[in-house]
């Protein structure tokens, strides 16, 4: 089974940016194109989706 996309939940307290690194590491493990980080009132979506418009 192939992960679409990644959400990790933190507490509401918890501030993202110290929580970046644990889910790049999920998300570059796969071949999940998106991942979201939140605690429930920040939301924060990663892609690496490519733009192929030129």
């Amino acid at each position: 089974m192939i992960p679409l996309f990644y959400i990790e939940c933190k507490h509401w307290s918890d501030e993202l940016k110290l929580h970046n690194t644990q889910l790049e590491r999920y998300f570059m493990s796969t071949s999940a194109k998106v991942a979201i980080l939140t605690n429930g009132i920040v939301y924060q979506f990663f892609s690496d989706i490519e733009d192929n418009k030129e």
